[in-house]
């Protein structure tokens, strides 16, 4: 797959990355966490290659795509099913394998969220263009993340990039959270539960700076 498949569709979308097709090349960077190292090579030299011909921008928005993609199949699919089933009071929806699908989704997508943000800075702080990049995919990923209760959990994608932030850009981005909070007052309660909830990446979304 790696040789047959993947390398091939990476060189191809280099060829114009001004032009780049973001659920491509998304599809490509979703590799980078995968247990078998030579698609996870491939899908690491891409990301590298991206960042050299497009720059951090055109990186970060190709990983933005592939985290929310990511989101909307492995989490955001388990649990509007579960909620479905809830609010119809389906008694045959196994509720247990939706739950155990949604956890495991969300592990992944932090998972993958962890891999991504050591492309935009592996060690310290973000600077230039890549701190800029940075702080455009956290206002986006919170954008997305208030669209809908179904999106809150979306935060487990966004924590692993704070630690790029400079101080400024932190309080920035914690400002601009609060602000798109208080014009999504329905989401409240879901914010609260998922801050109540044992999930150190929304807490630390929604509680630091």
């Amino acid at each position: 797959l790696a040789q047959t498949l993947l390398l091939p569709l990476s060189q191809a979308l280099l060829v114009d990355v001004a032009q780049l097709n973001k659920r491509q090349a998304a599809a490509v960077l979703r590799y980078l966490d995968d247990a078998h190292e030579p698609l996870a090579e491939v899908a690491r030299g891409f990301a590298r290659r991206l960042k050299d011909a497009g720059g951090a921008t055109r990186l970060a928005e190709a990983q933005l795509t592939c985290l929310k993609l990511l989101c909307a199949e492995r989490c955001v699919a388990p649990l509007s099913g579960r909620v479905a089933a809830e609010a119809g009071d389906d008694a045959a929806f196994d509720h247990a394998a939706a739950e155990a699908a949604e956890a495991d989704g969300y592990a992944a997508l932090q998972s993958l969220a962890r891999r991504m943000a050591l492309l935009v800075c592996a060690v310290g702080k973000a600077k230039g263009e890549a701190l800029a990049a940075a702080v455009a995919l956290l206002r986006a990923g919170v954008d997305f993340a208030l669209q809908s209760e179904l999106h809150v959990g979306f935060s487990a994608a966004l924590a692993p990039f704070l630690r790029v932030l400079g101080d400024a850009e932190a309080r920035a981005l914690r400002d601009y959270l609060l602000a798109a909070l208080a014009r999504q007052p329905a989401l409240g309660d879901r914010v609260e539960d998922e801050r109540a909830a044992p999930s150190a990446a929304f807490a630390q979304l929604f509680d630091f700076a």
